[in-house]
């Protein structure tokens, strides 16, 4: 979100947590992860799904991608971002052919409603 923006373990601890908690559950396939490092430095991206505790029936396709670097022989989180994996490009067809359809609704719905008003003129 615009102006998430957490300095420190303590603050980041609040945010994952929170997160964490109110989200919902979270899946991952890490079997399946990309995982490439350099050094002390590693970055992944695994996809999941989040399935919301608001609705059990509502789950969405999620990638997890990060940054990590080895400090001391532990590693750890440099970056991390949660980006709901969802190709919209598939549903452009069908606004498209709502959009037609509204269209001539409108336009039928016109030439109903000028007859009718002829109609009552004539009467």
């Amino acid at each position: 979100m615009p102006g998430e923006i957490y300095i420190g373990y303590e603050q980041a601890g609040e945010l994952v947590k929170s997160d964490w908690e109110s989200w919902g559950d979270c899946r991952f396939a890490m079997d399946s992860a990309h995982i490439s490092s350099n050094g002390g430095t590693a970055w992944f991206s695994a996809r999941g799904f989040v399935k919301f505790d608001l609705s059990k029936l509502l789950v969405i396709p999620l990638r997890f991608t990060g940054v990590m670097v080895n400090e001391d022989g532990t590693w750890k989180f440099q970056k991390q971002q949660f980006q709901f994996d969802i190709d919209f490009s598939s549903l452009l067809p069908a606004i498209l052919l709502l959009t037609a359809w509204l269209a001539v609704e409108i336009v039928l719905l016109l030439i109903a409603t000028t007859r009718h008003l002829q109609k009552q003129c004539r009467a």
